[in-house]
């Protein structure tokens, strides 16, 4: 069931507003039945479910004035993440807001969420992945009015380098209820645009195929906006927000970040159902994929999981970027109880 919003204008906006369309001063904006919305007055947004058009703005920026166009860079990401979530059919429901319904025979569908006996063993897991995926597709950039996401590039948490080598891309933080923050690496601001990604190295004919090559702004965005607790929706309701998923083996645990990482999750028998449906790097490949068989003509099948009841891919290089394994800040791999913090 959506989850309708009390919603609400804080001063600055409801002096403007109230005598142009006669609205009431109000000054909360929460789901309905929780009770702590005194304490967020940073959050604000036009009424809406949470499966229709979300207008978000930005604010913060901390640190991000010094990297070379900062503040660009995240914008053009995150407005380009709705472009990745848009490969739609021409009726799209009805809503020009929605993700297309998912075909969950398509290689995209089975290769990132699970063959039938998977995603179809209860409604609830295919809705998720549904719901969640028009969320991506409807929130948009706003500059006044909407949800105000924190974002910043100091990195706060000291998870940017981590002293086994690996980089962060970007990791969000909860550290309080709807005051969730996503800080952005150095490494994000390395990474192309998505058109620059998808239209990039025309003539390498030998990897056109391999979803990472396209890997961009857009796709981190996509991952950590499913990380911010009023937006992803976890299939375990108990959870507060999407956590990353973790693999296991030989005794050592690493992040579901890399593509065979993510298509074991999904194909595999060892990997229960609700666990591909639950990490956020799962959608953000599923959106790539898709936009790159729209974009291009062809399904960037590359590296390819080939046998459901293989064990686990090999352990991930600790020199690798964006591995998974990470032991730095708050060395949030191990424990999901104690874990305030969300990366890629």
């Amino acid at each position: 069931m959506a989850v309708q919003l009390q919603c609400a204008w804080n001063l600055e906006s409801a002096m403007l507003l109230q005598g142009a369309v006669g609205i009431g001063m109000r000054t909360q904006c929460v789901p309905e039945g929780y009770k702590e919305c005194e304490e967020i007055p940073e959050l604000r947004c036009d009424s809406f479910t949470n499966t229709s058009a979300q207008s978000v703005v930005l604010i913060g920026y901390e640190g991000c004035d010094k990297i070379p166009n900062g503040h660009a860079f995240l914008r053009e990401g995150f407005e380009s993440m709705n472009k990745l979530a848009m490969p739609m059919d021409p009726i799209n429901r009805g809503d020009p807001q929605r993700y297309k319904p998912i075909d969950w025979k398509s290689a995209a569908a089975i290769e990132f969420f699970g063959p039938g006996y998977k995603t179809g063993q209860f409604d609830v897991y295919r809705e998720t992945i549904q719901k969640n995926m028009d969320r991506l597709a409807s929130t948009d950039s706003a500059f006044f009015l909407g949800w105000r996401l924190h974002v910043r590039c100091d990195d706060p948490k000291n998870e940017c380098s981590c002293f086994d080598g690996t980089e962060t891309e970007a990791y969000t933080m909860h550290d309080d209820k709807y005051k969730d923050q996503i800080n952005f690496c150095p490494r994000y601001f390395e990474l192309k645009s998505l058109e620059q990604a998808v239209h990039a190295d025309k003539k390498d004919q030998k990897n056109f195929d391999v979803i990472k090559k396209y890997w961009n702004r857009s796709c981190v965005w996509a991952h950590e906006i499913l990380h911010v607790s009023w937006l992803g929706t976890p299939a375990n309701p108990i959870w507060p927000y999407m956590q990353d998923q973790q693999i296991e083996k030989g005794g050592i645990w690493w992040r579901a970040y890399r593509v065979l990482d993510v298509k074991y999750l999904a194909y595999s028998r060892k990997a229960q159902p609700w666990e591909a449906i639950n990490n956020p790097q799962n959608y953000a490949f599923f959106a790539l994929a898709n936009y790159v068989q729209e974009v291009k003509g062809f399904y960037p099948s590359a590296a390819m999981w080939w046998w459901p009841r293989d064990d686990p891919p090999d352990v991930p290089s600790v020199t690798s970027a964006n591995s998974g394994r990470r032991r730095c800040g708050e060395d949030m791999a191990l424990d999901y109880a104690a874990n305030r913090t969300s990366s890629v």
